[in-house]
């Protein structure tokens, strides 16, 4: 049975009693310079249609002191992999931290989206990058391939600057394995728990933001079905299906 557990508040203490999990995989916020620019871009649009056609960024930034504490903390508790989205002048800070705490970190891969939701410094042109580390053990050395790039398309339940369902299926099913516990510490929508769950693994994750906490549990809450993860050769599907915990 795989289980999702979600936890209002930032994941500092949300996740204050979470161990070991087996990969980090989480949209970061980007740097403070895409927040700047996306919120005054939007007051521009504002300004001008007189409507809200571009959603504010209403969260914090991340700062380079910010991702050198949250790879400090995670590499303690992370067993595999970790995929963090960012913006291009954040990017080369992941890079560091990682290499930093003595994980082996790969060229951040391209994600292109066909449908950019931020303004600004790197999504501007539907391009951010994902951060990739993994531990400098034999088992993850010889993990496999990994890919270039990612695309993906809009999707209706994405907040802004979110990640489609179908995007988040093929990142986790390329940096886990059934059965894994995926931690998401920004988890928005809920929607990297639910791309977990629905291959097969197990997730935990926090999000600070009430309205999207509220809507990622009706989520979780809802109707799901499995779907074969890519690292598992294909079998006959359980008849019944499987639940969550709080």
């Amino acid at each position: 049975m795989t289980h999702i557990a979600l936890t209002a508040g930032p994941w500092q203490q949300a996740l204050r009693g979470v161990d070991q999990v087996d990969a980090v995989i989480t949209d970061a916020p980007f740097g403070a310079s895409v927040h700047s620019g996306h919120n005054v871009a939007a007051a521009q649009v504002r300004g001008v249609t007189g409507q809200e056609v571009r959603q504010a960024i209403d969260y914090d930034a991340m700062s380079p002191n910010d991702v050198f504490a949250f790879v400090g903390h995670w590499v303690l508790r992370n067993r595999g992999w970790f995929a963090v989205f960012s913006c291009d002048t954040l990017s080369r800070v992941w890079r560091a931290a990682f290499t930093a705490h003595g994980l082996y970190a790969f060229t951040p891969v391209y994600v292109r989206s066909f449908t950019p939701r931020l303004l600004g410094d790197g999504p501007s042109n539907g391009l951010v990058f994902l951060n990739v580390a993994r531990p400098r053990t034999r088992e993850f050395s010889t993990w496999g391939c990994l890919p270039a790039e990612y695309t993906h398309h809009k999707e209706k339940h994405m907040r802004t600057g979110g990640k489609s369902r179908s995007l988040m299926q093929q990142i986790i099913g390329d940096y886990t394995n059934p059965g894994f516990l995926v931690c998401d510490p920004f988890a928005g929508y809920g929607t990297t728990l639910l791309a977990a769950r629905e291959l097969s693994c197990n997730a935990v994750g926090a999000e600070c933001d009430p309205a999207a906490y509220d809507e990622a549990c009706a989520r979780i809450a809802a109707p799901w079905q499995r779907t074969y993860h890519p690292r598992t050769p294909l079998v006959t599907a359980p008849a019944e299906q499987e639940g969550f915990a709080w």
